[in-house]
């Protein structure tokens, strides 16, 4: 009884397990080359994200540039009514001597 199931055990994994060398080559072969590009895809979406935060960074200090620079723009334009208008009042002075 004994040996009838250690045969049957056997045979069970035996023949559970046959797969020809040729096709089991051809997988794993398979499967090296889809982790070769699921690495190089994991590598490619890596430099894409570092570049999209740079980007984002750039695009950051920009909008910070912009900012400054209407906010000097809007000074000057100031400035220059302020001048405009000295310059008319005196003028009007000058006018009336």
């Amino acid at each position: 009884m004994r040996k009838t199931v250690i045969a049957t055990f056997l045979i069970l994994i035996t023949a559970t397990g046959c797969v020809s060398k040729k096709k089991y080559n051809s997988q794993v072969a398979r499967v090296t080359q889809l982790t070769d590009t699921v690495e190089l895809v994991i590598h490619q979406l890596d430099q894409c994200l570092a570049e999209k935060t740079a980007q984002n960074d750039k695009i950051e200090a920009l909008e910070a540039e912009i900012v400054h620079l209407k906010a000097t723009g809007n000074a000057l334009l100031n400035q220059l009514s302020d001048l405009s208008v000295i310059t008319k009042a005196q003028s009007e002075s000058i006018k009336k001597s």
